[in-house]
């Protein structure tokens, strides 16, 4: 997993503190890149592709991602492996819990790249999710670090979702 990238959107600062904890367990290099200063075409150049980004308002991608999915359109992705995670908040927003999720795998799934990982939504503390897939699991990690408790877990989290994206 030498040749791998991580790319993710970011505005209060707490998924760049994820992707710190994400880098800090990760063997080898990982490429790191905010989609602000990002070209999509630059994903073509790793074989090995970790994408991010906070929930906002009702289980939406941060607004860098839209105009970022429509530049990969034209992607193909089939020769790579893919991890997605976001930014939840279960206490503000357990009604649309990790909806950004759901978002980037339907956009992300069709472009042909191998999606791995993923987290028991039995884990988390929320009342409603549009994010399930992958037989009732999310398709990535989540994290969340609003509802009382969730902080403390992120570390056994990113372990057992990267171990997942190695095997």
């Amino acid at each position: 997993m030498d040749n791998a990238g991580i790319f993710y959107a970011t505005a209060t600062g707490r998924t760049d503190r994820l992707v710190d904890q994400i880098e800090l367990q990760w063997e080898g290099h990982l490429h790191r890149a905010e989609l602000k200063s990002t070209d999509p075409k630059d994903l073509q150049g790793f074989d090995f592709l970790l994408l991010g980004s906070p929930t906002y308002g009702i289980g939406d991608l941060h607004h860098h991602w839209h105009d970022f999915l429509d530049g990969m359109k034209e992607l193909d992705l089939s020769k790579k492996t893919v991890g997605l995670f976001v930014m939840a908040d279960g206490r503000f927003h357990g009604d649309s819990f990790a909806g950004a999720l759901g978002l980037l795998f339907d956009s992300i799934q069709p472009l042909g790249g191998v999606i791995r990982g993923s987290s028991d939504p039995e884990d988390y503390q929320f009342s409603k999710t549009t994010s399930l897939r992958c037989g009732g699991q999310f398709p990535g990690l989540v994290v969340d670090w609003s509802s009382p408790g969730e902080r403390r877990k992120t570390p056994e989290r990113i372990t057992r979702w990267l171990r997942q994206l190695r095997d």
